[in-house]
């Protein structure tokens, strides 16, 4: 097959934007315009097409950026593959836009504080035959269908994906004890001392957050439809309690002009806060 006006061959498994190598990559068949009528279709070979372009999030980098009507075919589920590689989820669709995909397996986005490991949708998706296999997200673990968003799904697998919630904030470090004046007096001069009180406690650590949707979160007034499809492994856990603070120091004992020693040996520094709970 041999490209047209709204048909693309990839060329390349590589992550590259490149106009003098000769070669179409998949990222670069999603920027190139298209008539703004038909949209176009992206045609993949077999093999694994592998995201290695990290960084400030552009277009040109992080994940595939969907302003148009796109099309995306591969060659089956267990030969074509688009793989996140940790960076960031596969997939995001924006508003007005909408995205199709068919005989391909998504796996390795990663949205780990955010939406979608694999597809976020702001538009409209189509998934035919697909298989979404470990992605990761804070919320929808495969697929985030945003509010507004339309997603129709059929003949699709979604494998092992996982949610998991922000883990809570340490809590805050006690105050440092003060000190109080005990004794004031002459002994060859005035002389004050003081003894330490004890610090303050340590604040609580903060509470984890929640996950939803292991394999899919379909947020208020979106749509979705399902049809003939498998969802196994997939899971959401929620965020790790955070740490609770450290107590803070006990107050210093303060000594000023000569001070009795009998005094100065009944003075104490004040014991450190209690710790947080966790």
């Amino acid at each position: 097959m041999s490209d047209t006006p709204d048909t693309i061959i990839v060329t390349t498994l590589a992550d590259v934007v490149d106009p003098n190598d000769g070669l179409t990559s998949l990222r670069e068949a999603i920027l190139a315009p298209d008539d703004g009528f038909r949209g176009k279709t992206i045609v993949l070979g077999e093999g694994t097409y592998t995201l290695s372009r990290s960084g400030t999030e552009s277009p040109e980098t992080r994940d595939f950026d969907i302003y148009a009507n796109v099309t995306i075919v591969g060659n089956g589920a267990g030969r074509t593959t688009i793989n996140g590689n940790g960076i960031d989820r596969i997939f995001e669709i924006f508003p007005s836009a909408s995205l199709a995909l068919s005989n391909l397996t998504l796996t390795g986005g990663n949205a780990m504080y955010d939406r979608g490991g694999a597809i976020y949708n702001k538009g409209e998706i189509s998934l035919t035959d697909v298989t979404l296999d470990n992605n990761r997200a804070a919320f929808g673990g495969a697929i985030y269908n945003d509010q507004f968003g339309v997603a129709a799904i059929s003949d699709t697998k979604f494998l092992d994906n996982q949610t998991h919630g922000l883990d809570g904030g340490r809590g805050r470090v006690g105050s440092m004890g003060e000190s109080v004046l005990e004794y004031t007096g002459y002994n060859l001069g005035y002389f004050m001392a003081s003894s330490g009180l004890p610090g303050g406690n340590g604040g609580d650590g903060g509470d984890g957050s929640d996950a939803s949707g292991g394999a899919i979160y379909n947020a208020l007034n979106a749509s979705i439809t399902i049809v003939n499809s498998v969802l196994s492994g997939n899971g959401a856990t929620g965020g790790r309690g955070g740490d609770g603070g450290d107590g803070g120091q006990g107050g210093p004992e303060k000594l000023v002009g000569p001070v009795p020693t009998f005094i100065a040996n009944e003075l104490k520094s004040g014991n450190g806060g209690n710790g947080g709970n966790g």
